[in-house]
């Protein structure tokens, strides 16, 4: 395995950002410092130091992303026996003490995250991470042109400010969002304040990632670059 590779894996910092680390000399291998890119290491019989902290590879995690359908809801159990985006998987991944990352509602569809990384997932929900969420909104009756700058200004509902990010007309009567918080029933609270009545949600995009090729009710594995890419957000 290369030594920035190595790094990456230790969950330090991105391979780019290793490669900078050891031409700096910041990197001890066996206790001496190394400076030499591409070099391979072998994780068990190497000791790899950064700043006097012996790194070590991180437990391994798994990372999907489902194509969620309506009617499931997005917990690990429901107690009163709804299902649940975790029956949608095969065993051997309910097995691994998953848990989607944020929520969409029941009748809500589209991309959800689930992952066992903790640490991964409560970076990207902090408010902090103004992570980009992207929706596709069906509405019973067309949009008017000027609620979409009501909407850009801010709508104010329960005390909160219901603020999009962008507001993009698809065509009369479906809009699409993109969204940098997580309020409850933001999407819905909105277009209600406006008197809209909303027939579908759907999220298309989290961050950079999209559901191309995964069929409702489908899930896949991120690569390892997508991991980086989120890891760097």
């Amino acid at each position: 395995m290369r030594i920035n590779n190595f790094i990456a894996k230790t969950g330090l910092c991105s391979r780019r950002k290793a490669d900078i680390l050891i031409s700096e000399g910041k990197i001890k291998l066996n206790g001496k410092v190394v400076t030499q890119l591409g070099l391979k290491i072998d994780p068990v019989k190497n000791v790899v130091e950064y700043k006097s902290k012996v790194l070590r590879l991180k437990e391994k995690y798994t990372y999907i992303i489902l194509n969620k359908p309506k009617g499931c809801i997005t917990t690990v159990k429901d107690e009163r026996g709804r299902k649940t985006v975790l029956d949608l998987l095969p065993q051997h991944l309910r097995k691994k003490r998953l848990f989607p990352v944020g929520r969409l509602d029941k009748d809500t569809t589209g991309l959800l995250i689930l992952t066992d990384d903790g640490e991964l997932a409560n970076k990207l929900m902090h408010p902090r991470s103004s992570v980009e969420k992207t929706y596709m909104v069906m509405l019973e009756k067309p949009f008017q042109k000027e609620d979409r700058e009501k909407l850009l200004e801010g709508i104010k509902d329960e005390g909160e400010l219901l603020k999009p990010k962008s507001v993009k007309l698809k065509n009369s009567k479906r809009v699409e969002l993109v969204l940098t918080e997580g309020k409850k029933r933001e999407i819905k609270r909105m277009f209600r304040a406006l008197g809209y009545n909303i027939e579908e949600i759907k999220r298309t995009k989290y961050a950079f990632l999209i559901l191309r090729g995964v069929k409702e009710g489908e899930h896949r594995e991120l690569t390892e670059r997508e991991i980086e890419h989120l890891q760097n957000l």
